[in-house]
């Protein structure tokens, strides 16, 4: 007899030899407060999200999100920041900090992995 955490891990192997496998989803507001406590707010507040998946196969779940707050880039100070994140993996890039829209103050290209 197969003990109960034997099972789980005969049909995650399966769903990854298979290609089926996704990891947990991240919630939009966990990758918002690890990126925000990046620039200096680990407190950020959830001002938009979008829900997508990538474009390129194999269409990972993502977001797009939008929170506020003071984030800091060396000397510059943006009270909003925009970025992209996959939902299932620590990858978060386009990150764009600015006080109101069309005035971009900074850019990163990317953080991974996501800090802590």
């Amino acid at each position: 007899m197969m003990a109960a955490g034997g099972a789980v891990a005969v049909v995650m192997a399966t769903a990854v030899a298979r290609g089926t496998y996704q990891p947990p989803r991240k919630t939009a507001q966990s990758i918002a407060a690890r990126v925000g406590g990046h620039y200096g707010d680990a407190h950020p507040r959830l001002v938009h999200v979008d829900s997508m998946q990538t474009d390129n196969p194999p269409h990972d779940p993502m977001y797009v999100i939008t929170v506020a707050g003071h984030f800091r880039h060396g000397q510059q100070i943006a009270h909003y920041i925009g970025f992209s994140a996959l939902a299932n993996k620590t990858y978060v890039w386009a990150i764009f900090g600015y006080n109101r829209p069309g005035a971009i103050l900074w850019s990163d290209r990317e953080l991974e992995p996501l800090p802590r």
